[in-house]
C-alpha cells in the first residue's frame, strides 16, 4: 500500500480573534517542521478564506468556505454546534482519502513537530489530546448536563450506525477532543461517532457530546493515546485571554507582511516564551489571588495580590477593591463587636492607612505564630498590636481595654 499522505485540518470562524489563534496554530507547526512542511497539506474550514491569503502565502493549504447554510447542515437535525467537527473531519477524509488526518481546534499550538504524532498513527492507533476523567466522575460534577449524561449511559445502551448495540461503561474515559489524529482506515468509524453524538445530545444537552462519542469509539476500536506533549491546548478562558492579547500586539500583526519562513521563525520564539508569559501575566496572578481569597486562604491570596499589583499597577484598581471586600467580609466573620467598630472605621474615606492596616491584618494573621484563644483570635491579636502604634489607637483603645477586662 502506498504510504499515507499527511493532512492537518482545522476550523476557524467568527472573527479576527479566532482567525489569529488559527494563524498561531499553523505557523507553530511550520516552526517545528521547517522545510518538511512541504510534505504536508493543510485544510482550513473558515467563513473568511480571504483573511488568510497573505498570512499563508507559499503554504500548501486549501481553504474551504463555511457558509451559514453549510454550518447548519453540519450541525444536523439535533442542531449541535460541535457536531461540525465530525462533519469537517469526514469531508477531509472524503477529499483526501489516501491521507492520515490530524485535526486541531484553533486554540492550540505545537510544542513539538507534528511528525511526533504522524509517525505513530496506524490502523490500530489513534490520538486525542489528553485523557481527562472517567465517566463515573460526571455524577459528582456541577451542572445538569453532566449528571444527565451519567444517568443516560448508566441506564441505556446505544445503537451504532449498523444498528448493533454498544454499552458505555462508567469506567470508560473522556478524552479532550481539541486534538484528534486518525489513520485513513478510521474513516469507517465516523458514522458511529455521528450515531452516538446524535443519541447523546438531545437527551443531555451536554456540549461535550461529540468529545464523548469520539472517546468511546476510539477507545473501543483502536488503541487511543494522548499527545499533550506535542500540542498545547489552551481551552481555559484565562489562557485564551492572555494569548489573545499577545496575538493582538503589533509585533505579531506585523508578521503578515513577512515571508512564511520569517513568520515561522518569529512564532517559534513566541511559543517558547508563552508558558512564562501565561504564568506571570497579571490576569493569571489576579485569578490566583481571587481564588485563594474566595477560599479564605488570606496569606496566599494577598501574596498573589501583591505580586499582581507589582506586575501591573495600572490594572489593579478593581482587584484592590475585590481584595478589600474579601478582607472586610472575613473581618466581619472573625471579630464580632470589635470587628463592627473596625469595619465602620475602615469604611470611612479618611486615610489610605486604614486600608493598609486591613491588608496588614489579614496578611500577618496567617504568618505570625499567634495562638487562637477565643472568638477574638488571631485577627484580634494582630489588630491590637497594629492599632497600638497607629492613628486608630485613639478610637479603638477604649474598646480594646474593655475587651481585655
Amino acid at each position: 500500500m502506498e504510504p499515507a499522505k499527511k493532512v492537518i485540518t482545522t476550523l476557524s470562524y467568527g472573527g479576527e480573534r479566532e482567525y489569529r489563534r488559527l494563524i498561531l496554530t499553523i505557523l507553530s507547526s511550520i516552526a517545528h517542521l521547517g522545510d518538511k512542511h512541504k510534505e504536508y497539506r493543510y485544510v482550513l474550514f473558515t467563513d473568511s478564506p480571504d483573511y488568510f491569503k497573505s498570512w499563508f502565502r507559499g503554504l500548501n493549504i486549501a481553504c474551504h468556505q463555511l457558509s451559514q447554510a453549510k454550518i447548519k447542515a453540519m450541525r444536523g437535525e439535533i442542531d449541535f454546534l460541535h457536531r461540525v467537527k465530525i462533519a469537517l473531519i469526514e469531508e477531509t477524509f472524503n477529499t483526501y482519502a489516501d491521507s492520515n488526518i490530524l485535526y486541531l481546534d484553533s486554540d492550540t499550538f505545537f510544542t513539538q513537530s507534528p511528525e511526533a504524532i504522524f509517525s505513530k498513527i496506524n490502523e490500530d492507533s489513534s490520538f486525542m489530546h489528553v485523557r481527562e476523567y472517567e465517566f463515573s466522575r460526571l455524577e459528582a460534577m456541577p451542572g445538569d448536563p453532566c449528571k444527565a449524561f451519567f444517568q443516560l449511559i448508566t441506564t441505556k445502551d446505544f445503537q451504532l450506525a449498523n444498528q448493533t448495540s454498544i454499552k458505555v461503561n462508567d469506567t470508560d474515559a473522556s478524552w479532550n477532543a481539541g486534538v484528534i489524529a486518525l489513520h485513513r482506515s478510521h474513516k469507517r468509524l465516523l458514522p458511529d461517532v455521528f450515531a452516538l453524538t446524535d443519541q447523546f445530545y438531545p437527551e443531555t444537552n451536554n456540549h461535550a457530546c461529540e468529545q464523548y462519542a469520539f472517546s468511546i469509539i476510539l477507545q473501543k476500536f483502536t488503541g487511543l493515546s494522548g499527545c499533550e506533549s506535542v500540542v498545547s491546548h489552551y481551552w481555559q478562558n484565562i489562557k485564551k485571554q492572555i494569548i489573545d492579547l499577545e496575538l493582538a500586539k503589533p509585533s505579531f500583526l506585523d508578521l503578515e507582511r513577512l515571508s512564511l519562513e520569517q513568520k515561522a521563525e518569529h512564532v517559534e520564539s513566541l511559543i517558547t516564551r508563552l508558558p512564562d508569559i501565561i504564568e506571570n501575566h497579571f490576569i493569571t496572578l489576579k485569578d490566583h489571588a481571587l481564588r485563594e481569597l474566595d477560599a479564605s486562604n488570606f496569606a496566599k491570596g494577598y501574596k498573589w495580590y501583591f505580586k499582581a499589583v507589582t506586575t501591573s499597577p495600572q490594572d489593579s484598581m478593581q482587584l484592590t477593591k475585590d481584595a478589600l471586600r474579601y478582607g472586610k467580609h472575613a473581618l466581619r466573620r472573625a471579630t464580632g463587636k470589635l470587628g463592627r467598630t473596625m469595619r465602620n472605621t475602615l469604611l470611612k474615606p479618611v486615610s489610605v492607612n486604614y486600608n493598609l492596616h486591613l491588608f496588614a491584618l489579614f496578611f500577618l494573621c496567617e504568618l505570625l505564630p499567634i495562638e487562637r484563644t477565643n472568638t477574638f483570635t488571631k485577627p484580634y491579636r494582630v489588630w491590637t498590636e497594629l492599632e497600638s502604634r497607629s492613628p486608630l489607637k485613639t478610637s479603638l483603645a477604649p474598646l480594646a481595654a474593655k475587651r481585655a477586662r
